[in-house]
């Protein structure tokens, strides 16, 4: 073979020469360059894309089977300089899976719900060593399982979350796209805000849509009834405690994402009615008691001042009497009486005038 038809020698990157094992996976490599500084020195960096890697968290599962799991990596962006959260497959892919994933990756780049992508913080995605990652938002926040065990959670807050998780959920499902990993994707941050995580779109997966739903569903659940999650719990009419249907809306399966949310609505509201109608009913009954207390009030303060009134007129005849006493009092109408007596023969008419007279 000619000098310039062959091949370029191969360049180790590991600077071991023949000592170097013949593996090329990404994690061999970060072990062989920490190896490699430590006996010649130099400076490698280590990256991931165009990311720089600065702490490894460890394998995270992300999937629905065993092997579907991702490094954790915490990273830098230099051209933003900004703190990013990479997740990186551990499995590798071949041609075809390769390019299953490119579409996959365009369909969730392509979502165009900007609040689900707000809430699922990607930024950036790609394949590295034949293995696909996501890049997200660097986030402060915990699990909705370790958020609902730090506080007593009131349940309207536990759904709120669930809903607001639910349509970025739904969002995905309409682009074609399962998540995979839901039980361990929604977290909490300090201010109440909750976000579901991007999905890591894994190749080969038989996981689906219906799958994603029943695991947010009982997450759910799982938070508020954590004692007893699979027993249909007691009927109440307690606002404290979450409503039956509810329970019973998340233990159905549903056609669509968008189906579970209008159920889990609908149950929240007849909760939310039956409270305002006891709200109603009390208030009700406090009007009418106080519009009782009123009357009777009003109709004491009446008889008060009717009575007071009365007896008021009684102290003016008294004084009145007084003052006319010898003038005009008993013994002078008696005696009037007597002179102005009527005969016995008198016409009827002359009888009452002398009545009407005294």
């Amino acid at each position: 073979m000619p000098a310039s038809d062959a091949p370029p020698p191969e360049v180790d990157p590991s600077g071991l020469g023949a000592l170097a094992p013949k593996r090329s996976d990404h994690e061999h490599r970060r072990v062989v360059g920490s190896a490699r500084r430590r006996l010649f020195g130099g400076d490698r960096i280590e990256r991931v894309g165009r990311y720089r890697v600065e702490r490894r968290l460890g394998p995270r599962p992300f999937g629905p089977g065993a092997s579907d799991a991702a490094t954790e990596i915490v990273a830098h962006d230099d051209a933003l300089s900004r703190r990013v959260l990479l997740l990186h497959a551990l499995a590798g892919l071949d041609a075809a899976e390769l390019e299953g994933l490119r579409g996959r990756l365009e369909a969730l780049a392509e979502l165009g719900d900007a609040r689900a992508l707000d809430q699922l913080r990607l930024l950036d995605m790609g394949t590295h060593a034949g293995r696909p990652y996501v890049v997200l938002e660097e986030r402060a926040g915990v699990s909705l399982q370790q958020w609902s065990q730090q506080a007593k959670r009131r349940w309207p807050e536990l759904v709120e979350v669930f809903v607001r998780v639910g349509q970025t959920l739904a969002a995905l499902h309409r682009a074609g796209l399962v998540h995979g990993a839901v039980d361990q994707g929604v977290f909490v941050e300090r201010d109440g805000a909750s976000y579901l995580s991007a999905p890591l779109p894994l190749p080969g997966s038989s996981h689906d849509a219906a799958q994603d739903r029943r695991a947010l569903a009982q997450l759910l659940i799982d938070a508020s009834w954590p004692e007893s999650p699979a027993e249909a719990p007691p009927r109440s009419l307690s606002a404290d405690l979450p409503p039956r249907a509810l329970w019973s809306a998340l233990r159905q399966d549903w056609p669509t994402t968008e189906a579970l949310l209008r159920a889990v609505s609908r149950a929240s509201r007849v909760r939310r009615r039956a409270a305002l109608a006891g709200l109603g009913a009390a208030t009700l009954g406090l009007g009418l008691s106080v519009a009782l207390a009123t009357s009777l009030d009003t109709g004491a303060a009446r008889d008060g001042q009717l009575g007071a009134a009365e007896r008021e007129r009684s102290s003016q005849c008294a004084r009145y009497d007084a003052d006319l006493g010898g003038t005009w009092d008993a013994d002078t109408r008696a005696r009037l009486a007597r002179r102005w007596a009527a005969p016995a023969d008198a016409a009827p008419h002359v009888r009452e005038s002398g009545a009407r007279g005294l």
